[in-house]
């Protein structure tokens, strides 16, 4: 009878970080890491496209304003250049991407802490505490971005589609710059809560 109960103390399985409630903490580190990663390269891009086109359009009037063309030209040239200066100052596209890829970065370093830290009420703890701590220091949320973040986490971790926030084209393409179509959103979440799915 002793060597029965030791039998199944034995095989008794610990939880993992998949396992409720240690999933939820599990999945929002990772769709944090994922949605710092998507801005990063948005504002990078941003970033990059001002400063290619601010050099192609230097260039250009600088060869205009050597090959004795029309002035007009230059001065277009030159306008556009400081245009897109002046946007490029204003939002500060290259140090946007930087705040998110340094969040992004602590997220994925909180990630594999978590990784190899045993699923125990003390770690969760730890990691909801060390989430906060990184949180504390993020620009306001752009929540379309965050479900897509959402989806791909889930996607990821093989949830099936019905799982998947219903988010449109639009919504994926535009909503790095604006939130919309949330009266929808919010409709699909009140029923999935009524059926229970």
């Amino acid at each position: 009878m002793g060597q029965t109960a030791a039998a199944a103390k034995t095989e008794e399985v610990k939880p993992t970080w998949d396992d409720d409630p240690f999933y939820l903490i599990s999945i929002a580190i990772h769709k944090s890491r994922r949605y710092h990663s998507k801005m990063s390269a948005f504002f990078q891009m941003l970033s990059s496209f001002v400063l290619s086109s601010n050099a192609i359009l230097g260039v250009g009037a600088f060869i205009a304003l050597i090959g004795g063309k029309d002035g007009e030209i230059a001065k277009y040239l030159v306008g556009f250049v400081a245009i897109a200066s002046a946007v490029d100052n204003v939002f500060g596209f290259a140090k946007k991407a930087k705040v998110h890829a340094d969040l992004c970065r602590k997220f994925t370093d909180l990630a594999a802490n978590v990784a190899m830290w045993d699923a125990t009420d003390n770690n969760y703890k730890k990691a909801m505490a060390e989430r906060i701590r990184i949180e504390k220091d993020e620009p306001p949320i752009h929540r379309l971005v965050d479900l897509q973040a959402r989806n791909e986490e889930m996607r990821s971790r093989g949830y099936p589609s019905a799982d998947l926030v219903p988010l449109s084209l639009a919504q994926r393409t535009f909503g790095y710059v604006a939130t919309f179509g949330m009266g929808r959103l919010e409709k699909w979440l009140a029923s999935r809560a009524i059926t229970g799915n």
